[in-house]
């Protein structure tokens, strides 16, 4: 029994999160078909200033999906993207080209970790806001066998926030609740395989859904045979058309 309501006690303390600041995260995947885009927008509340802070966002790219790490150092340069301009790290670069039953990152890596770095606010404030958008594309998957199920399920988690702030880090180092959700995160931007960490904080915040799905359509391989015999038909066809034109003349 003791040990029970001990156990509730440390669980209650333990996802408890830092008193000092309250986060709200706007997270949905927009557009249709095979190009979407990740909708990012965040409200940082605090009881004290933030002065010269860093929002980073981890993201989990499932395998059935991929980014084009070149373009998004352009898209992300672009004026009217947010007030707040961001950059991209990754430590793994995704192969564009194969599909999603074949390519490298699986099975071996079931999702690819990616960091989107935000710069300082120039503003101090009690309140941060800030949104992006990130063009996300979606891998081609191979036809069903069996002819049932002609849609595939990719699931998108929600980021993780961190919060780094180079003027407040001692006052919130001075609340416990704030000094244990410190984790290492890197700092950088860029594809690198050894980047330079920093101390942020993991914040804690109300999620209006903790992933969404999205269904693309897959191709019906029982309708394989169908369509290379037409194919051959159509290529005899015109074979025969064409030489006949030919003799003719």
């Amino acid at each position: 029994m003791f040990t029970i309501f001990f156990t509730l006690i440390y669980l209650f303390n333990f996802v408890k999160a830092c008193p000092l600041i309250e986060t709200n995260l706007e997270f949905d995947i927009l557009g249709s078909g095979f190009h979407r885009q990740i909708f990012i927008s965040s409200h940082l509340s605090s009881k004290n200033r933030l002065i010269g802070c860093v929002l980073s966002y981890r993201f989990e790219i499932p395998s059935g999906a991929y980014l084009n790490l070149r373009s998004l150092k352009h898209h992300f340069n672009q004026r009217n993207i947010s007030s707040t301009k961001h950059c991209i790290f990754s430590s793994f670069d995704f192969d564009v080209e194969k599909p999603y039953n074949s390519n490298s990152e699986s099975p071996q890596y079931s999702s690819i970790i990616i960091f989107i770095n935000s710069n300082k606010f120039p503003t101090k404030s009690f309140l941060l806001n800030d949104y992006f958008y990130l063009p996300v594309k979606i891998r081609y998957h191979n036809p069903n066998p069996k002819g049932i199920n002609l849609n595939a399920d990719i699931k998108f988690k929600a980021p993780n926030v961190f919060l780094h702030c180079t003027e407040n880090n001692e006052t919130l180092l001075n609340d416990i609740n704030c000094k244990r959700l410190i984790q290492q995160i890197p700092s950088e931007c860029g594809l690198l395989t050894s980047p330079k960490n920093i101390s942020a904080f993991s914040l804690f915040h109300k999620k209006e859904g903790k992933f969404k799905i999205i269904q693309i359509p897959v191709g019906n391989q029982l309708n394989l045979f169908f369509v290379c015999f037409v194919t051959f038909c159509v290529i005899i066809f015109c074979t025969i058309i064409i030489a006949r034109k030919t003799i003719l003349t």
